[in-house]
């Protein structure tokens, strides 16, 4: 599960997000919309561990994504999106790998996506 919790971000007077509590369950899918400017990318940027929040917590599997280094997010990940972090993958094979998972993708079909035929 990732979770945001009273999950805000500024960049000195800019507010970029502001009290966002969001709960997204293993094999939901979400959209985040909105206009340029409003904190789309920052709440995303958070997920991943690329900036820290100011207020709140932004956790995956229950582990915080934003506390710790690569060691900790890698942990966080691997929890919430099991192989992801699969050792000897490149991105473009990576995103393939949870698009398999999250379509339910045969995997005779995603080896040949991966090139592992």
């Amino acid at each position: 599960m990732i979770r945001y919790q009273g999950f805000g971000k500024r960049f000195g007077s800019v507010v970029a997000a502001a009290d966002i509590d969001l709960d997204v369950a293993a094999g939901e899918t979400l959209a985040l919309i909105g206009p340029n400017g409003s904190g789309k990318t920052t709440t995303l940027k958070a997920l991943v561990g690329l900036v820290r929040p100011n207020v709140g917590r932004v956790t995956i599997g229950g582990i915080d994504a934003t506390a710790g280094g690569a060691e900790t997010r890698r942990a966080a990940w691997s929890t919430a999106f099991p192989g992801a972090c699969a050792s000897g993958l490149g991105s473009r094979q990576r995103c393939w790998t949870a698009r398999g998972r999250w379509s339910s993708m045969s995997p005779a079909r995603l080896s040949i996506r991966l090139g592992r035929s």
